[in-house]
C-alpha cells in the first residue's frame, strides 16, 4: 500500500513539474498557461465565498472551481489538466464535460497551472496560464480557442 502511495505521490510531482516546465511553441501561444478571470456570478460555485468548509476529519477546506471555455462562455472544453501545487506537493485536476475543474483542499495558496491541453485546443490568445489563489473558495475562467482558429 505504502509503495503504491509512494508511485502515486511521484507521478503527481512529475505532472506539476512537467507543467512548470512548459515552453512556448513557434505561435507564442504557451499551450500549458492561461490567464484567470475571477468569477463574479454569485450562481456559480465557490465565487466570493469566504467561510472555509469542514472536511470529514474536521479539518477545514476550501474549494476552488476552473471554468475551461472555447468560443462561447457557455461551451465547456472537457479534458484539460490544472495543477493545484503547494511548496511541497501537486494534485492535478481534469475539467469535466461542461469543462468545470474543482478541487477541493486545506486553505492555502495555491499556485495553479493549465498543465494540458485536450486535442484540438489551446489557450487563447490573452490567456496566461499560471496564477495563484488566495486561501479562501475562488472560482476562475480561463479561455481555449479551437487549434485551428
Amino acid at each position: 500500500m505504502m509503495k503504491r502511495l509512494a508511485v502515486l505521490l511521484t507521478a503527481a510531482l512529475l505532472v506539476c513539474l512537467w507543467g512548470c516546465a512548459a515552453k512556448a511553441p513557434a505561435d507564442g501561444v504557451p499551450s500549458g498557461t492561461a490567464a484567470p478571470t475571477p468569477g463574479t456570478s454569485a450562481s456559480e460555485p465557490g465565487t466570493n465565498a469566504s467561510e472555509p468548509e469542514t472536511g470529514a476529519a474536521g479539518e477545514e477546506t476550501v474549494t476552488y472551481t476552473v471554468f475551461a471555455y472555447g468560443s462561447e462562455p457557455s461551451e465547456g472544453v472537457k479534458g484539460v489538466v490544472f495543477n493545484f501545487c503547494t511548496d511541497t506537493a501537486c494534485w492535478p485536476v481534469i475539467t469535466s464535460e461542461e469543462g468545470k475543474a474543482v478541487f477541493t483542499g486545506p486553505p492555502a495558496r495555491y499556485h495553479v497551472q493549465a498543465a494540458k491541453c485536450p486535442e484540438g485546443w489551446r489557450l487563447a490568445q490573452e490567456a496566461d496560464g499560471e496564477f495563484y489563489t488566495e486561501p479562501y473558495a475562488q472560482t476562475f475562467r480561463i479561455a481555449f480557442t479551437a487549434s485551428g482558429e
